[in-house]
């Protein structure tokens, strides 16, 4: 998230799957090949998240990415003017590690889905996972690291759910939940662990 690299060379097909959102506009971190700036004054010079995207397409690593013509540097997060573009970038990112983690293409189609409350985040000990009011049936709540890699699974019996942390190390991770008919009601969620 409107973030940059020192050389875009870094980047290796080898590399885990690669999400970036940044406005082309980014007056502190360069969308392109620029300074970084402070207060006006140029500090490195890097590539930001275009350069990165670029990358990436041409040596093949999986990716997804948004360069939102106008946002700068905060208010593409922050700004109810750019609400829309933040809804498109977490839909868009969303179907993209889905596609990842269940290893088939994915389309959000008519229905949208809707993540599961996780609270708190970020979490200590462990995370509870609120499936709502209207949930049914049994479930199985599956952890994933970002590099798709499953970490734990945890069965469910009703609508709120205790998944302990365990030794898993702080970052964040993805939530997947799966209903006891196979049908996913749910939308991947992220969680934080500090």
């Amino acid at each position: 998230m409107s973030g940059a690299i020192y050389d875009e060379r870094w980047i290796s097909a080898s590399d885990p799957p690669l999400v970036s959102f940044h406005a082309k506009d980014d007056d502190v971190v360069p969308y392109y090949d620029d300074f970084a700036r402070i207060g006006g004054l140029n500090i490195i010079r890097l590539k930001g998240s275009g350069i990165m995207y670029e990358r990436a397409e041409d040596i093949g690593l999986s990716n997804y990415h948004l360069g939102p013509d106008a946002g700068g540097h905060n208010e593409l997060y922050t700004s109810p003017a750019y609400e829309a573009e933040r809804l498109e970038f977490t839909a868009g990112a969303t179907a993209f590690v889905r596609e990842l983690i269940c290893d088939q293409p994915v389309s959000l189609g008519a229905r949208a889905l809707r993540e599961p409350a996780i609270f708190p985040v970020p979490a200590n000990e462990g995370v509870r996972v609120d499936l709502g009011s209207e949930f049914t049936g049994q479930s199985v709540l599956q952890l994933y690291d970002l590099a798709g890699r499953l970490l734990t699974t945890v069965p469910a019996q009703g609508a709120e759910v205790f998944i302990p942390r365990g030794d898993i190390p702080a970052g964040m991770y993805i939530l997947r939940v799966e209903t006891g008919t196979g049908a996913e009601q749910f939308a991947p969620a992220r969680l934080l662990f500090r």
